[in-house]
C-alpha cells in the first residue's frame, strides 16, 4: 500500500490518477474526431487509444475489489449497470439525437460489464482463466463468421426537432453488441475480467511472494514486447467515421500491447501517486462519469455546431488551433474538478445518485 492510501484509506489514489490520464486521453481521442481530419498524427492516435482499456480494465478492478472487499450483494452492480446505461442513453437521445442502446459506445459496455464481472469473480480460478480466454478467442471467430462493419449504425432519433420512426433491424443491433459496435462483448468484457483478476491480486499481497511488484513489472513488460512484435505485422491506423483508433477492430496484439503498458504505468504511478506532477489527473479521475458526460455536453452544443464533421458546412480545425482549444478544454474542466471538490467538502455525504454521478 502506498503512503497516499494510508493516509485516505477511502481512495486509493492510483486508480484516481490512471483515471484521470484516461479521461485526459478519452477527451484527446474524441475531440480529435469530431474536429480534426483524418487520418490523425500517429502519437495522436496511440494516446488516444489508451483511455479504453483504461477505463474497463479500472471499472473491472473496481468491482473487483468491491466483491472481494466488501461483498456487495449482485443487486448492488446491477443498479450501478442500470444507471450507467441511463446515461449512456442519455447522452445518445440528447446530445446526439440518436437511438439509445444501437452503437454501443463504452458507457453501455461499462453498464453491462459490472454486473457481469460480479458475477465473474464469484467464479473459482480455473473457469475463470477459460472464461477470459473464451471471451478473447471468440471474437476474431465470429467477426470472420459474421462479419465486421467499418461503422456501427447511429440512427436518428431527432432531426430538425422532428421524430424519427426506428427502421433498424435488431439483427444488426445484436451484431453491434456482440462483435461490431464501437466497444463489442467480444472481447471488451474480457478486459474488464483481467481488471476484476488484478483486484484479486492485490487483495492478496500478502499471500504471494514478498516480489510481487517484479512479478508485476516482468508481466507487463512481456505483454508490452509481445504485443510490438505481433502487432508490427497487422498495424493499421483503422477509421471509424472520422476516428481513428488502432481497436477497430480490437486484436490481441492491441490488446497486449496496451495491457503491458497500463501495468507498466500503474507500478510507475504506485511509487508515489501523491507527486505534485499528478494532480490535475487525480482531480479529474475522481469524478470520471462526470467529465464524460461534460465533454460530450461541451463538443455536442459548443464546439460541434460550428466545427467539424458535424457542422453544416465541414470545417476541421488546424492541428495549432486543435491544440489550444483542447488545452483550453481541459484547463475548464480542471475548473469543474476544483468546484466538485469544494461542495464535496461543503456536503460530505449527497444523495446517492449525485455521488454516484460526481464520483464517492
Amino acid at each position: 500500500m502506498n503512503n497516499t492510501e494510508s493516509q485516505n484509506p477511502t481512495r486509493n489514489h492510483t486508480l484516481d490518477v490512471l483515471r484521470g490520464l484516461a479521461i485526459f486521453t478519452m477527451i484527446l481521442s474524441n475531440f480529435a474526431g469530431e474536429m480534426l481530419k483524418a487520418p490523425h498524427p500517429f502519437i495522436l492516435t496511440v494516446f488516444g487509444s489508451l483511455a479504453a482499456p483504461l477505463f474497463v480494465i479500472i471499472a473491472g478492478f473496481l468491482v473487483g475489489f468491491s466483491v472481494l472487499n466488501k461483498d456487495y450483494p449482485l443487486s448492488y452492480f446491477l443498479l450501478r449497470g442500470f444507471l450507467t446505461w441511463v446515461i449512456a442513453a442519455c447522452i445518445d437521445m440528447f446530445l446526439w439525437k440518436s437511438y439509445p442502446f444501437i452503437s454501443v459506445d463504452i458507457l453501455y459496455l461499462t453498464g453491462l460489464a459490472i454486473p457481469m464481472t460480479a458475477l465473474f469473480m464469484r467464479m473459482r480460478i480455473p473457469f475463470k482463466v477459460i472464461t477470459v480466454l473464451l471471451f478473447f478467442a471468440l471474437a476474431p471467430i465470429l467477426r470472420s463468421y459474421l462479419g465486421y462493419v467499418e461503422k456501427p449504425s447511429f440512427p436518428l432519433i431527432w432531426k430538425a426537432e422532428f421524430f424519427v420512426p426506428f427502421e433498424g433491424e435488431f439483427t444488426v443491433i445484436l451484431k453491434h453488441w456482440l462483435i461490431d459496435g464501437w466497444f463489442p462483448i467480444f472481447s471488451w468484457v474480457g478486459i474488464a475480467f483481467i481488471g476484476a483478476i488484478l483486484a484479486e491480486f492485490r487483495l492478496k499481497r500478502e499471500v504471494l511472494s514478498a516480489g510481487e511488484n517484479k512479478f508485476i513489472l516482468l508481466l507487463g513488460i512481456i505483454f508490452l514486447s509481445l504485443g510490438i512484435f505481433f502487432w508490427k505485422d497487422e498495424f493499421r491506423l483503422a477509421a471509424r467515421g472520422n476516428y481513428t483508433e488502432l481497436f477497430y477492430p480490437p486484436t490481441l496484439s492491441y490488446y497486449s500491447t496496451y495491457l503491458g503498458g497500463i501495468l507498466l504505468l500503474y507500478l510507475l504511478v504506485e511509487r508515489n501517486s501523491n507527486l505534485k506532477i499528478y494532480t490535475p489527473l487525480r482531480l479529474l479521475g475522481v469524478s470520471p462519469l462526470f467529465f464524460y458526460f461534460m465533454h460530450f455536453l461541451i463538443i455536442s452544443k459548443f464546439i460541434a455546431p460550428f466545427f467539424g464533421k458535424t457542422a453544416e458546412v465541414e470545417v476541421y480545425l488546424s492541428m495549432e488551433f486543435f491544440f489550444l482549444t483542447y488545452f483550453l478544454l481541459i484547463l475548464f474542466c480542471l475548473f469543474l474538478a476544483i468546484i466538485i471538490l469544494l461542495i464535496k467538502k461543503r456536503f460530505p455525504n449527497p444523495p446517492f445518485l449525485v455521488k454516484f454521478f460526481i464520483g464517492g
